[in-house]
């Protein structure tokens, strides 16, 4: 599931919380992980966010069993509904987040090769400002910052969904395209 999320220039702000809370919801420990791989939802699910000058795409990538396929969507989107509440994350849990995106960019930046490659990118993007400032602004993440970005860019906002299943296993498990559209657009 992808969605258009925030221009790192025009919403830096956001852009920030948007890795921080990419890695909240991979944290094993965490409420959205617990509910999509450790329920058996799902072998795996990662959250992505790519920072772009103009829009930066949000993606929930998940793999499971077709017979789960439409169980897994719906807790997906779910879950996404509940991003926007200001206590989805604990203050541990959002420190420990902080903490991952930082000791990430820490390793990124190790080798100088690396480094070069890493600041070139963000100064061409986002400005080097930016890139300067990013630890920082890691570390000033609030929970309202995330539900404020959640709101931005993921509750009720428009979604693409991409299902790849062979035909057969689509056909046993009447897996139709309507199935994926949301409530209040389905016919």
């Amino acid at each position: 599931i992808a969605w258009q999320g925030p221009s790192v220039r025009r919403d830096p702000r956001a852009a920030v919380a948007a890795d921080v809370f990419s890695r909240l919801l991979e944290d094993e420990t965490g409420r959205f992980y617990k509910r999509i791989v450790q329920s058996g939802l799902a072998v795996n699910v990662s959250v992505s966010y790519f920072s772009e000058d103009h829009v930066g795409p949000i993606t929930v990538s998940a793999q499971t069993s077709p017979g789960k396929v439409l169980a897994l969507y719906n807790v997906i989107r779910e879950e996404v509904a509940s991003f926007a509440d200001s206590n989805y994350a604990t203050d541990q849990e959002l420190m420990a987040a902080r903490n991952r995106v930082i000791v990430e960019d820490v390793y990124r930046t190790e080798r100088i090769g690396t480094l070069g490659s890493w600041a070139g990118y963000f100064w061409a993007v986002a400005g080097l400002e930016y890139y300067l400032r990013y630890r920082t602004n890691v570390r000033a993440v609030t929970r309202s910052d995330i539900a404020r970005y959640a709101r931005a860019y993921f509750v009720r906002r428009p979604y693409v969904t991409g299902v790849l299943l062979s035909p057969a296993a689509r056909a046993a498990h009447n897996l139709t395209r309507e199935a994926f559209l949301p409530q209040e657009t389905t016919p």
